[in-house]
């Protein structure tokens, strides 16, 4: 499955390949060093509430999220280079592994179901994310990991750039092809 993630300023929304309305949509603001974030279902329900966290002398983030029924999850750096993110949802475990260059993995209970890849260029606060993803995946939490991911990015109007992490960052799965319902496990 082909999803694509389109942000303009500080609002983002998901879209399928084929789809021209989105699944969901949400925004990012920040008010006195606050970062936070709401996220809509495309009937503007409202799904998820988050607030970011940096802890300075832990060099640690955080995304404290909150669903519409009142449940409490993290999303948590687990290491210094902030290069793996872990959410405990239920009782599903899915991490973000961030690569060097502009692709992220999304993996939950240790297997890999999605990749992403940002944009080389944005132009006037405008981007784009390229999703490739098994088709069983929990589409409205892959959202919920993008946003908490794209808070305090993106709204400045001007071009960019973007070469992606240049540093050295977790190893990619080069291989790794998205499971589609005419393929058996």
């Amino acid at each position: 499955m082909i999803l694509f993630v389109k942000q303009s300023g500080t609002g983002l929304k998901m879209y399928k390949e084929s789809d021209t309305d989105s699944m969901f949509h949400g925004h990012w603001s920040m008010l006195f060093g606050n970062y936070k974030a709401k996220i809509f279902n495309n009937q503007n329900a409202l799904l998820y509430s988050i607030r970011k966290r940096f802890k300075l002398f832990k060099l640690e983030t955080t995304y404290e999220i909150k669903a519409n029924n009142g449940r409490h999850f993290v999303l948590k750096s687990m290491n210094g280079k902030h290069s793996i993110l872990r959410l405990h949802h239920d009782k599903d475990i899915y991490e973000i592994r961030i690569h060097k260059g502009r692709d992220k993995s999304i993996f939950l209970n240790g297997k890999q179901v999605a990749k992403m890849t940002d944009s080389v260029f944005e132009i006037l606060g405008k981007d784009k994310i390229e999703i490739e993803a098994d088709y069983d995946i929990n589409v409205e939490i892959i959202f919920l990991l993008i946003i908490c991911l794209r808070i305090g990015e993106g709204g400045e109007l001007g071009a960019t750039f973007d070469l992606g992490q240049l540093g050295k960052m977790e190893e990619a799965n080069k291989r790794w092809k998205p499971k589609s319902k005419n393929t058996t496990p």
